[in-house]
């Protein structure tokens, strides 16, 4: 779970980092780098979608839920939920670069 959580704080960063204006400079390889993390979230949270889908029709598969008592859970839930939401708000954060990077450039463009 720490390492989840380090995970997560790293891609904050980079998504605080990239609500920056100094980021512009660097063109699209932020968007390039930040689309392929994000797909591969999206990916990741289809995965969890397809096991949440089978043990809720109660196929036989592994969660780590089995064998953890309420507050073991409670921890658990407070490392994934913030999980679940990453692929939301860097889709936002990509947009939002997309868009001020593209009225600074028209900017430039009409001075």
């Amino acid at each position: 779970m720490l390492t989840l959580e380090v995970v997560q704080l790293a891609a904050a960063s980079a998504c605080v980092y990239l609500a920056y204006a100094n980021t512009i400079r660097y063109g699209r390889l932020p968007l390039i780098i930040g689309g392929i993390g994000n797909l591969l979230l999206y990916y990741i949270m289809g995965y969890f979608v397809i096991i949440l889908i089978r043990y809720s029709q109660g196929a036989d598969v592994w969660t780590p839920m089995r064998g953890m008592d309420a507050t073991q859970r409670l921890w658990l839930y407070i490392a994934y939920v913030p999980f679940l939401t990453w692929p939301l708000v860097l889709t936002g954060a990509l947009f939002g670069y997309q868009e001020r990077r593209k009225a600074q450039k028209h900017e430039i463009m009409t001075m």
